[in-house]
């Protein structure tokens, strides 16, 4: 999820019990202060073991590489998780 700071202070103002997940809870509730829902497109395909490679929630670190690949080949532009100082200098050129 993805949201504009207008939407987190709305949302920072309101008494929201904590009765489900916040998968379910920020998209109702934006829908509510009348926010648009979209997909990012963060994650492109579930359940998939090529997607995990560029973005997962096993707290499986993306290889420094395979970004370096997707920024030089104007590819992906966001990776979860990414546990490291990433140095913007190492992406090679675009053909």
């Amino acid at each position: 999820m993805c949201f504009p700071k207008s939407f987190l202070g709305a949302y920072s103002e309101l008494y929201l019990p904590e009765l489900c997940h916040d998968e379910i809870r920020f998209p109702l509730v934006a829908q509510l202060l009348g926010y648009p829902l979209f997909n990012t497109k963060f994650f492109k395909k579930w359940f998939s073991e090529e997607e995990y490679k560029y973005f997962n929630c096993d707290r499986q670190p993306i290889d420094s590489q395979i970004i370096c690949n997707e920024l030089a080949s104007n590819g992906r532009k966001v990776f979860h998780p990414f546990f490291e100082i990433f140095d913007l200098s190492n992406i090679p050129k675009s053909k």
